[in-house]
């Protein structure tokens, strides 16, 4: 079972209709797996799907 995940980044900046996709770049322990990975959002400025795909929906600033 992990007891931490580095994600690809912290914080960006999107512009209404732009898109990033948010990963896990490292897990610890080392060779532990990361099962079952949900990722939720402000969706009236965000929307995210279960590949950690963001897209930018209006002005505004969200946590996912």
């Amino acid at each position: 079972m992990p007891t931490a995940i580095t994600l690809n980044f912290i914080k960006t900046d999107l512009k209404v209709g732009e898109t990033k996709t948010l990963s896990i770049t490292k897990v610890e322990p080392n060779g532990a797996k990361c099962n079952n990975i949900s990722y939720s959002a402000n969706n009236s400025v965000v929307t995210v799907n279960n590949d950690g795909l963001i897209t930018a929906k209006a002005p505004g600033t969200a946590e996912v």
